[in-house]
């Protein structure tokens, strides 16, 4: 069952219907971020086998941690809590489902990102038990996606089954929280497009290569955004993206960010913060969960 889209936070009061999640659709200066509401009703289709297609090769390495405040600590629930409770503010933007939609089955969802997911809802509960609301967003890295494969996505979006039974088995869950779909494509877009107005304020420079941009991040020059092939492509892209979604969470009025990403994203998500407190002005309180070693499995 589809409704309207609807724009946020404008349509702020239509998101209460406990019958549906939210697809992020796109972005408009002046209205904000749309969403498309869809029915958590919808099951997917598990018929085709599931086939191992991509794996990506490591992109850093580390141990299972959090990180608050340019501080690292051990990975425990009970930090979490204290910096949820001191520190985070009344209303928190929780990106705790990062998964990679797989061609073959849509429907997959690997192991090691389950557990991420579970971690998350885990995670979840702990805000709720102080009292403070909280939003569920599910991170679809379709980066890698043909255009036309993501095109069916899309078009036909339901939210992989073992995700969607996790969600509404819990009516606390299921009736009280809001949940987004936000893919990176449509974030790493946006963000392009939005280069006049980063040149404009000097935030960002141009390169020799056509189409290329580079960020002054602490005194070393990173490549922003680039037309031309080269290795770091995908890299820079999952930046791009880790970096847009703090800004939507500033563009809905959320006190503060929750992330949950696997260890070996730490090096691309301590970037993307950096870049948005220079492009964005972001300066939510973020608290960076690190559990799981792999973004595809």
């Amino acid at each position: 069952m589809k409704a309207s889209k609807i724009w946020l936070p404008k349509d702020e009061v239509f998101i209460h219907n406990n019958i549906y999640y939210y697809l992020l659709d796109g972005f408009n200066k002046e209205k904000g971020v749309k969403f498309e509401p869809l029915s958590w009703w919808t099951k997917n289709s598990t018929s085709d086998p599931y086939k191992k297609v991509y794996l990506g090769e490591n992109c850093g390495v580390g141990k299972e941690c959090i990180s608050f405040n340019n501080k690292t600590a051990e990975l425990s629930l009970e930090k979490i809590n204290q910096i949820i409770v001191k520190n985070l503010g009344n209303k928190i933007f929780l990106i705790g489902g990062h998964y990679f939609p797989n061609p073959s089955n849509f429907s997959y969802v690997g192991g090691k990102t389950f557990s991420l997911f579970r971690y998350a809802i885990n995670v979840l509960k702990r805000i709720q038990q102080t009292g403070k609301e909280v939003s569920l967003i599910l991170f679809l890295n379709d980066i890698q996606l043909k255009n036309e494969t993501r095109k069916q996505l899309y078009n036909n979006y339901v939210i992989p089954e073992i995700f969607r039974k996790s969600i509404i088995s819990d009516d606390d869950i299921r009736k009280k929280i809001k949940v987004f779909i936000i893919g990176q494509k449509i974030l790493c877009n946006t963000f392009v497009k939005e280069k006049q107005l980063f040149l404009k304020g000097n935030k960002i420079r141009t390169g020799d290569g056509l189409g290329t941009y580079w960020i002054d991040l602490e005194g070393e020059l990173f490549r922003i955004m680039s037309t031309e092939s080269f290795e770091d492509s995908g890299h820079m892209r999952c930046i791009q993206a880790c970096t847009k979604i703090l800004n939507v969470a500033q563009i809905l009025k959320y006190d503060s960010v929750i992330q949950l990403y696997p260890v070996c994203g730490k090096k691309s998500v301590d970037m993307a913060e950096l870049i948005a407190k220079k492009l964005y002005n972001y300066r939510l309180p973020t608290l960076d969960i690190y559990k799981t070693n792999s973004c595809f499995d």
